[in-house]
């Protein structure tokens, strides 16, 4: 198993080793997914992951990408690849633990080739540029779409996690939402963009996430086209609160150190929406992606020397400030998962098309394990 081969490895050790294990899939003839056809031309270890070129189908026939439809084979790189993914009768159990200590368990098996093949199906339903077949230059290799997670907990370049305000006695909601944060959890499994509670009287809990994503691997003279980020629902908890359009989009983000959060983070998300569309609760997907696609402000925050820092927060009431009604003894949850699922194919993700660099052979990108 790879997992096991990947323990008291260095990070470029779990980089080569896992490459290298993904390069022997070597090709994969045309496969039906639930929503698209797959084949693998041709698979690569790279830097940190790997490169995977694909043809693929829909509904409609084959699918042409680039940014005139007439690329038939699209080149696909995946850093920090997942290898488990969710099967009930799997023999890998992993605890999901919640800030607030409550246990989950998550079933999984070791399977990397329907890991990539999962992974570039949801892929390929969040690429923007993507044409019928009327184009296709037979055997021609176009853009590169990447992929990009944050490092698990011990992090190595980029990090994820909850940050909190829970100020004792509880507080107006002036005060909570302007807080300067009490707590933050970067080893946690559970979790999400928003928790927000009450007492008797105040506002006692509000939470908001951070996802950063080491994004170095695109080219300094790449034109970045459509990027979007994704959060693997879990089932939100709604205490009954009246309202019912709590929802939540993604944010800038810019916390204190790359690998660690601290609970003085907590102030450090923005207001500025980096996509037109929040999701509010009764949306939110619990079997698959929530998908942000960014406008061009978040576009431009896409980082292509370094750490693109994005967050996630409550998008109605708390990136405005506009004051929920107040109503006692409630809750509200809107959850998903983190990173510290070793592996899996639900972690956070950052999906970016951009113009294919001239090499990737010198990408200095590193994310693993």
């Amino acid at each position: 198993m790879i997992r096991n081969k990947l323990k008291n490895k260095n990070a470029l050790e779990k980089a080569t080793l896992k490459g290298k294990e993904f390069s022997k899939i070597k090709k994969l003839k045309k496969t039906k997914r639930s929503q698209y056809d797959i084949e693998i031309v041709e698979t690569n270890a790279i830097d940190g992951g790997v490169e995977v070129f694909v043809r693929a189908w829909d509904s409609n026939g084959q699918i042409g990408f680039g940014k005139d439809g007439t690329v038939d084979i699209e080149r696909f790189r995946i850093f920090n690849p997942p290898i488990l993914v969710e099967d009930p009768n799997g023999d890998i159990v992993l605890d999901i633990e919640e800030i607030d200590g409550v246990m989950q368990q998550l079933t999984l098996r070791e399977d990397h080739q329907e890991a990539l093949l999962k992974n570039i199906e949801h892929t390929l339903r969040v690429k923007q540029e993507v044409f019928d077949d009327s184009k296709i230059i037979k055997d021609k290799r176009g853009n590169t779409t990447s992929t990009f997670y944050p490092d698990p907990d011990t992090e190595s370049t980029s990090v994820d996690g909850t940050v909190q305000a829970t100020p004792a006695g509880g507080d107006t909601w002036t005060n909570i939402q302007a807080h300067a944060g009490s707590s933050a959890a970067d080893a946690f499994s559970g979790g999400g963009p928003t928790k927000i509670e009450t007492d008797s009287d105040d506002w006692t809990t509000l939470s908001r996430m951070i996802t950063l994503f080491d994004t170095s691997a695109i080219d300094d003279a790449d034109e970045i086209s459509s990027a979007t980020y994704s959060l693997h629902g879990r089932t939100p908890t709604d205490n009954s609160f009246t309202a019912t359009d709590w929802g939540v989009n993604v944010y800038s983000s810019a916390p204190a150190s790359n690998t660690a959060l601290a609970a003085g983070d907590f102030d450090s998300l923005g207001t500025t929406a980096y996509s037109d569309t929040a999701i509010v609760i009764g949306s939110w997907d619990t079997a698959d992606y929530n998908d942000y696609t960014l406008n061009a402000s978040g576009i431009a925050a896409i980082s292509k020397t370094g750490i693109t820092k994005l967050g996630a927060r409550e998008s109605t009431y708390d990136a405005p400030n506009s004051a929920p009604t107040f109503q006692a003894s409630k809750s509200v949850e809107i959850r998903c998962y983190l990173a510290e699922e070793t592996g899996t194919d639900k972690d956070p993700k950052l999906v970016v098309e951009h113009t294919a660099a001239a090499s990737v052979a010198n990408s200095n990108f590193f994310q693993f394990l």
